[in-house]
């Protein structure tokens, strides 16, 4: 407020003496509490967030040497966003049982960390990547299959 030649502010609300802190604060709040001070804020982004990406394969029919002519190859990227890292992978896949029992397997290498089919899901502890994050898979001997990271 304006008093003659002298200006005036009235001393802001202090958000502790309601007993609110940073952990209280959420989407629907964070502006309410910034209005006093006609501050322009954006909410907070959550603190947690998950990503993936689905691939599923067809590989040719099996020709001269059998179940091991069915391979699949392919690569996608995964964007994590802006302001986010990684802090694990989860990796899973299926195959169908081929009719001969013949096995070839699945491996998928995420930013350089390789995952293999001795399991349908496998996590692990992966931390700091951010940005476009590079997937690759290839599978040897199955016709079909797909695979969730």
């Amino acid at each position: 407020a304006e008093n003659g030649n002298t200006l005036t502010i009235d001393q802001p609300i202090d958000p502790r003496l309601n007993g609110l802190t940073p952990q209280d604060l959420n989407g629907a709040n964070y502006a309410n509490w910034a209005a006093p001070y006609k501050a322009e804020v954006d909410a907070p982004i959550a603190g947690t967030i998950k990503v993936g990406k689905a691939l599923s394969f067809t590989a040719p029919e099996a020709g001269g040497n059998g179940e091991w002519d069915e391979i699949a190859a392919g690569s996608e990227d995964i964007t994590i966003p802006d302001g986010y890292k990684s802090s694990a992978i989860k990796v899973e896949w299926h195959t169908p049982n081929e009719p001969n029992g013949a096995y070839g397997g699945v491996h998928v290498a995420i930013a350089g960390k390789q995952f293999s089919s001795s399991e349908s899901s496998t996590s692990a502890i992966v931390k700091g990547l951010y940005g476009s994050v590079p997937v690759s898979y290839d599978c040897l001997g199955h016709h079909v299959g797909h695979i969730n990271v």
